[in-house]
């Protein structure tokens, strides 16, 4: 694909890269934060609903090098494709909508570029590598690396939708706030945590579709309890270490099992809090209409993993929100 697509990737910088660099933001992004499957893609999708507000999309974050010349070409075409063959996207169980939010760091992946983390679920045996290198690392060349790039394509999502405020959702982004603030000191950050054994079980899930779909190694079931072990408490405790860097209408930290059963609720409180003005209730109340019957799954922990999250996650598996 990369090399394929190559001559659309060099034509568009030759048309638009000075044009994105050149490129104001309105305002600061939304980050969406919150440890993989602990909900960050359903908050991703209902602020996004905002006619004021863009993100980047799963055709976007794939063909992130060029997509402001194949949205036209190739996406019309593709998006016909998988309604007729009827394609699931496995990772949310929902029929593939190539305009469904997606994740900037995959779109860093697919340009591309060293610093994404996502290359950890493409070679899940460096995973804590990647991790390491895109997301625990402190030092300052993290910022030239991967923050220029990152920071690159959100003005292009931005000037794709011709200024709206960008809506940015990469789980990785709950470990390196502090990067995000240099760069955009005003931004605004929502916070969602969800129960530490719903967390463990459905990011299961998503390794489970990630190696039969997506990963170019093989993947075992303990390489997969390894990463998830490692990466839950790292992730939350660097977010809890940072979080005071944000002032009080920069933040808000919900719960998951809020934001379903009263997400008109929650959504108000996030729109107050950070001073995002009126909340959109004509295209949001729609699409909550439609999507009531979802179920989350309910799982079942067996008692030596119970214990096991108990034991190793004991510092953070007791979510308390900042208070305001």
């Amino acid at each position: 694909m990369f090399v394929l697509l190559e001559p659309l990737r060099l034509l568009e910088l030759v048309f638009y890269y000075r044009k994105i660099s050149n490129h104001q933001l309105t305002e600061d992004p939304i980050f969406v934060l919150g440890h993989w499957r602990s909900g960050t893609s359903h908050l991703q999708t209902l602020l996004r609903l905002d006619p004021r507000t863009t993100s980047i999309g799963l055709f976007s974050s794939v063909f992130s090098g060029n997509f402001l010349i194949t949205s036209s070409i190739i996406k019309p075409f593709a998006q016909s494709l998988c309604k007729f063959l009827k394609i699931e996207y496995p990772i949310q169980r929902i029929p593939l909508d190539l305009d469904y939010p997606g994740e900037l760091d995959t779109g860093l992946c697919f340009l591309p570029n060293s610093y994404s983390y996502t290359w950890g679920h493409v070679f899940p045996s460096m995973f804590k590598k990647h991790l390491e290198k895109s997301v625990f690392n402190d030092d300052p060349e993290l910022t030239t690396n991967w923050l220029d790039e990152y920071d690159h394509l959100i003005k292009k999502v931005s000037f794709f939708s011709k200024g709206k405020r960008v809506v940015v959702k990469s789980p990785g982004d709950t470990g390196r706030l502090k990067f995000l603030l240099e760069r955009y000191p005003k931004a605004k950050v929502v916070y969602i945590h969800r129960d530490h054994k719903a967390v463990y079980h459905s990011n299961v899930f998503l390794w489970n579709i990630i190696r039969n779909k997506f990963c170019l190694q093989n993947l075992s079931d303990e390489l997969i309890h390894e990463n998830i072990l490692h990466t839950y408490p790292r992730l939350l405790k660097r977010y809890l270490e940072q979080r005071s860097l944000l002032d009080d209408n920069q933040l808000v930290e919900i719960s998951f099992v809020e934001l379903r059963s009263e997400p008109l609720r929650i959504l108000e409180k996030i729109y107050s809090v950070l001073e995002l003005g009126e909340l959109p209730l004509d295209v949001i109340k729609p699409h909550l209409k439609t999507n009531e019957s979802y179920k989350s799954n309910v799982y079942d922990t067996p008692a030596e993993i119970a214990q096991e999250l108990e034991r190793e996650w004991k510092e953070v598996n007791r979510f308390i929100p900042r208070k305001i």
